[in-house]
C-alpha cells in the first residue's frame, strides 16, 4: 500500500495526490549533461594538480619517479663525498711533502705574526677541568621536555 499525500486546497481544505505525480519532475531530469560537466570540470582539476607528477615521469621516463630522483640524489652524494675524500687525500700529501722538506731544509715555515714574533700556544690547553657551571639559565628546561 502506498502513502497517500496530502495537497492543500482553496476550495474543501486537503485532496489526495498520487507518489508518482509528485516525483515525476524529478524523475524526469536528464542526469547526463551535469554528470558530464562534473566529471570534466573533476578530471581538469586532477590533471592541473598532476602536471609536476607528469612532467617528472617525462622528464625521468619513468612511472615513479620519486625513485630515480633518490637515484639521481644517492649518486650525487657518493660523488661530494669522493671529491672531499680526494681533496683530503691531496691535502695530506701537501702537509707531507711540506714537512719532508722542512725536515731536509732545516728550515722552519711556520707563520710568524706581522710583528716578526712567533705565534705561542698557552700552555695547559691540553688540559681537562673539572670544574662545573653553578646555575644555568636552562635550569627548569626538563619540566618542559617530560
Amino acid at each position: 500500500m502506498t502513502d497517500v499525500h496530502l495537497k492543500r486546497v482553496e476550495d474543501d481544505g486537503f485532496r489526495a495526490e498520487d507518489p508518482d505525480s509528485l516525483m515525476a519532475s524529478v524523475a524526469r531530469t536528464d542526469l547526463r549533461r551535469p554528470m558530464g560537466i562534473s566529471l570534466l570540470l573533476h578530471g581538469s582539476v586532477i590533471l592541473l594538480l598532476s602536471l609536476d607528477t607528469i612532467s617528472l615521469c617525462i622528464k625521468y621516463k619513468t612511472v615513479n619517479p620519486r625513485t630515480a630522483i633518490e637515484q639521481r640524489d644517492e649518486a650525487a652524494l657518493e660523488e661530494a663525498a669522493s671529491l672531499k675524500a680526494a681533496e683530503k687525500e691531496k691535502r695530506k700529501k701537501e702537509l707531507a711533502a711540506k714537512a719532508k722538506a722542512e725536515a731536509a731544509t732545516g728550515k722552519d715555515t711556520t707563520k710568524a705574526a706581522p710583528n716578526g714574533s712567533k705565534a705561542k700556544v698557552p700552555e695547559g690547553i691540553d688540559e681537562v677541568s673539572d670544574e662545573r657551571p653553578e646555575s644555568s639559565s636552562l635550569d627548569g628546561i626538563d619540566d618542559f621536555l617530560d
